[in-house]
């Protein structure tokens, strides 16, 4: 499918990203203009939800459980989780990488819990926090570093606790 998409010049990222701000506008033409969305991705989908996001301003909170961080992260790895090649843009890495797309949600709600490393096993915060330094500090930058939440919890309970206390 990835390599499908790169020869149609359509990747599969931007197809999600494309489905998932076309619900956003269905959302918006069926409920009204003032209307806001709160998306929430699980996975390797978190690099989709990240693209609709920068393109559709009325996903005003993004919640990415166990995403991946980098595209930089997974071609510099000599083994990599084979599912997350269909959520990355070949080429990106020249122009922008997940961090980049972050940064440019801002100053929307941007909650990730227990970040996946290229191998798809959980970093350590401090690692994570390393990876997202340029996104953080930008959040810091625009005032809003409330916004933005990088958290490391244990057990699926303590990711579903602490989304329903993000989502309150």
């Amino acid at each position: 499918q990835w390599f499908a998409g790169i020869l149609t010049a359509k990747s599969i990222v931007g197809l999600r990203a494309e489905d998932m701000v076309r619900l956003v506008q269905f959302i918006g033409s069926e409920v009204g203009r003032d209307h806001t969305v709160t998306a929430i991705s699980v996975g390797a989908l978190g690099s989709e939800l990240l693209h609709a996001a920068a393109f559709e301003q009325n996903i005003s909170r993004i919640g990415l459980i166990n995403p991946f961080l980098s595209y930089a992260e997974i071609a510099l790895s000599v083994e990599y989780k084979p599912a997350f090649i269909t959520s990355v843009v070949a080429g990106a890495i020249n122009q922008y990488d997940l961090p980049d797309l972050m940064a440019a949600v801002s100053p929307r709600e941007l909650l990730v819990v227990n970040s996946l490393n290229p191998l798809g096993a959980a970093y350590q915060h401090r690692e994570s926090s390393g990876l997202l330094k340029y996104p953080a500090d930008f959040y810091q930058s625009q005032s809003v570093a409330a916004n933005f939440q990088l958290v490391k919890v244990a057990g699926e309970a303590q990711v579903i606790t602490k989304l329903l206390e993000w989502l309150e």
